[in-house]
């Protein structure tokens, strides 16, 4: 086992010369010079030579024969093979192609997993539950190391509502033993909702009377948002999910004459396919005559209701009808970071009666921070939104009801800036060592994030600008790092940083790299002291080497003399 220790035994005649060799190379007669993990151990009384390895490395995988006498008569055992086992890397489960939780029942998705760096290659296993997955399509390489191997599983599933919750577990083992723990990943499945139904219609609908209608959609994980809209415009109304997963809206509503043969729409919104299903109803409104006329003596003053125009300022829908205000106005752009806060500003011109301005996020209703009136008969709501990641790409509603008249608003779309989720390093293992002048890549990954983060280099604190463009595939971006090894990279800490979305918040690190570099000394100098020595008195001669990795031994060679 990588690590550990090996003892190769050989008993020859007493008081003949034994040498061990390894691969076909001598290792002499004290290997311990060369080699100071190996060493010759038994009782050379009894003729034993035997060699101790500790620790064993990869180097050690190799054939060694001892050999006994010298020259013509000497004589070699048998070849024995020292094989090295090196148990595999933690393993690692992935979803492939842009997957990720939770993930869409009846939509097949692609797993793969992979450990590394072990010998023999790793054995994976993917079960799904207690139960293994079919199909699994293997693949070994070359680990980061000539003599070790690594290992790839990749299978295909299609998950249903009763995986929700399943365990996805990826197993590595070889002949090792020492089995590292297994990869897991918990199945999230969602499942789209059933069409909406709409209830409450009753067959007559009186014109200024209240009318309440329901819409439902059963089912669906996680629950759909639902709308209501009247024409093709939209309707205010809360939604909510129940613990029988039904989602519901209710929509309040009063008909004037003129919604007559208006459809009212509820329409389901989910991010899974097949949502965006709908279900509508056709009014049929009664109503009294517009003008009654009386004969005779009595003055009949004209009445009517009279009618303004609405303007929008902003991207929301108007819906027709009623005294309301003549201008609703949003003012804010709607971009907040994660953890940070925006305001925003709406307002109303002057309406009778006076309006009430309500936000809406998501079909929530909201709190604002002020609210009141504005000289004229106007209104203001002023809204401080705090940024969660969440609500990114959601609507956020103005939504102006004028009591007895109708409702208008204004919406515009949530961008809410958040750093990464996971921030990494593809690296050569901690024990890797290289010599200068050699070439290795660095690869950092960042996966999710809004906008995509901007990815960045530092050595030892310090930025480096020669790294090439980052690229973004799905939901992960990526940059490289080339290093050409030199002395002040040995023990350099190599990161990379993902800059914050808000001010005044930490960027996103990954974990220090630490390169091993070998390199010889940088100079060898002597001295002498004192500096201009008389015979018969003492004289000390020093030599002195300069940086190196690892620390240079230092031999002095006199001529004429053995070192």
């Amino acid at each position: 086992m990588l690590g550990e220790g090996a003892e190769l035994r050989c008993q020859v005649q007493v008081g003949v010369a034994v040498q061990w060799s390894r691969g076909g190379l001598m290792l002499g007669a004290t290997p311990t010079r060369a080699h100071p993990r190996y060493r010759l151990v038994g009782d050379p009384a009894k003729g034993e030579h035997h060699l101790r390895i500790r620790p064993v490395t990869l180097e050690d995988d190799d054939v060694f024969t001892c050999q006994a006498g010298e020259g013509s008569e000497s004589r070699a055992s048998r070849p024995a093979q020292l094989s090295v086992l090196v148990p595999p890397s933690r393993p690692q489960l992935e979803l492939l192609e842009g997957a990720e939780l939770p993930l869409v029942g009846g939509a097949e998705v692609q797993v793969r997993c992979h450990a590394h760096d072990a010998r023999p290659a790793p054995n994976l296993e993917l079960r799904l539950g207690e139960e293994p997955l079919p199909d699994v399509s293997s693949r070994v390489f070359e680990g980061s190391h000539p003599k070790l191997s690594s290992s790839e599983a990749t299978a295909r599933l299609t998950p249903g509502p009763s995986h929700h919750g399943l365990l996805l577990l990826c197993s590595a083992s070889n002949a090792a033993g020492a089995a590292p723990a297994p990869a897991g990943l918990r199945l999230h499945i969602a499942v789209p909702p059933s069409a909406p139904s709409i209830e409450g219609l009753p067959p007559l609908v009186r014109a200024g009377e209240e009318l309440q209608l329901l819409c439902l959609s059963r089912g669906g994980r996680p629950a759909p948002s639902l709308h209501w809209d009247k024409d093709g415009l939209p309707l205010a109304g809360a939604w909510s999910e129940d613990e029988g997963g039904v989602a519901r809206t209710r929509l309040v509503f009063r008909p004037a004459p003129e919604d007559d043969g208006a459809t009212l729409r509820c329409r389901s919104v989910t991010s899974l396919p097949g949502g965006g299903a709908s279900a509508s109803v056709k009014l049929r409104v009664t109503y009294g005559p517009s003008e009654l006329t009386l004969l005779g003596s009595g003055a009949v003053p004209e009445g009517g209701d009279g009618r303004s125009e609405l303007t929008l300022l902003g991207s929301g829908a108007v819906p027709e009808g009623g005294d309301g205000p003549s201008e609703l106005t949003l003012l804010g752009s709607g971009a907040v970071p994660e953890g940070g806060e925006a305001l925003l500003s709406c307002t109303s011109a002057p309406s009778n009666p006076p309006v009430r301005l309500r936000w809406w996020l998501g079909g929530a209703e909201l709190s604002p921070s002020s609210q009141g009136g504005t000289p004229g008969g106007g209104a203001y709501s002023n809204l401080t939104l705090r940024g969660r990641g969440r609500d990114h790409g959601a609507p956020l509603v103005c939504e102006a009801e004028t009591p007895g008249v109708g409702t208008r608003s204004v919406t515009v779309t949530l961008s809410v800036s958040h750093p990464p989720q996971a921030l990494w390093v593809e690296a050569p293992p901690p024990n890797a060592t290289f010599r200068v002048g050699e070439g290795l890549r660095l690869l950092c990954h960042a996966r999710g994030g809004h906008p995509a983060p901007k990815l960045t280099w530092s050595k030892d604190g310090r930025p480096l600008a020669e790294a090439p463009p980052q690229s973004r595939s799905g939901h992960v971006t990526s940059r490289a790092l080339q290093v050409t090894a030199t002395p002040s990279d040995n023990g350099a800490a190599y990161r990379c940083e993902a800059p914050p979305t808000r001010q005044g918040a930490p960027p996103t690190r990954s974990d220090p790299v630490r390169l091993r570099v070998l390199f010889p000394a940088q100079s060898v100098s002597i001295s002498v002291s004192p500096r201009e020595p008389r015979p018969g008195h003492a004289l000390t001669v020093t030599c002195r080497a300069g940086p190196a990795h690892p620390a240079p031994e230092l031999t002095w060679i006199r001529p004429g003399h053995a070192p």
